[in-house]
């Protein structure tokens, strides 16, 4: 059995559900698909930035560690911080810890990755800052997240609910995954392209450099079903002379990238 098979058995016990029951097996084999499939896709973006080999990776908000052991397995030395103790105890790699206030020295590591969670953190920019400075110079940081302006949430899989009033939309995020152990600390924030330059514009450019793009990848099988609506947005990219990209615009997922140059 495969240590990965391992961690999702002892995942499932976790969160309460039988091994009798007719559903684990179906459980257990939906959610090994679902990682390996997410890590790839995830791995593949990121490729297109930055060799992992050689590299010093720190996940943000890794949860259960599933891509940090992705990483492990490719011979890559990766390292998680993860909030919720119950998740961060199930791989060895994955430190408890805030990521408001890392428990690691600053210049620390080469890539440092945050994915699928900066919409539900409070004050997004600190976040930011606070992971930048973790990476040394050369380094890159990668922050993916759900564009605002798609109108379906992955996470509690509703239409609208982040276009909510905020106490409105946080509330009914955190009655809907009510049987998660991540949801009382997690808030419906995403954040859109505007929001993103002005990040951008708020970093400190003589040490930081950075850039802004979208993607329909990440996505699991949507990634599929989206792709001619990503050929019209690149057609219309390649037509028009606008500085505002529709890929950028309203891709499903916006990804901020931030280069460290000076120390």
């Amino acid at each position: 059995m495969s240590k990965k098979r391992d961690k999702v058995i002892r995942y499932l016990r976790k969160i309460g559900v039988d091994e009798q029951h007719p559903v684990f097996s179906t459980m257990l084999q939906y959610f090994c698909d679902l990682s390996e499939s997410r890590n790839l896709e995830i791995y593949s973006y990121l490729s297109d930035f930055v060799n992992f080999a050689g590299k010093v990776v720190l996940e943000v908000g890794s949860g259960r560690g599933s891509f940090v052991r992705y990483l492990r397995e490719k011979g890559i030395e990766a390292y998680g911080i993860e909030i919720v103790p119950e998740l961060a105890s199930l791989t060895k790699d994955v430190v408890c810890g805030d990521a408001l206030k890392p428990p690691f020295r600053e210049g620390s590591f080469d890539i440092v990755i945050a994915v699928d969670i900066i919409e539900h953190i409070e004050d997004q920019f600190l976040l930011i800052k606070k992971a930048v400075q973790l990476l040394r110079v050369g380094g890159i940081a990668f922050f993916i997240a759900n564009n605002f302006l798609l109108p379906y949430d992955f996470d509690s899989k509703l239409f609208f609910i982040h276009w909510l009033p905020r106490p409105i939309a946080d509330r009914h995020f955190r009655w809907r995954r009510r049987n998660s152990i991540v949801a009382k600390k997690c808030s419906v924030n995403f954040p859109h392209y505007l929001k993103l330059r002005k990040w951008k514009n708020s970093l400190d450019s003589s040490t930081f450099e950075a850039n802004i793009d979208g993607t329909f990848r990440i996505l699991g099988i949507l990634s599929r079903r989206l792709a001619r609506l990503r050929l019209l947005f690149d057609f219309i990219d390649n037509m028009g002379k606008s500085r505002f990209k529709f890929i950028k615009l309203f891709a499903p997922k916006l990804c901020f990238i931030v280069k460290r140059k000076t120390q």
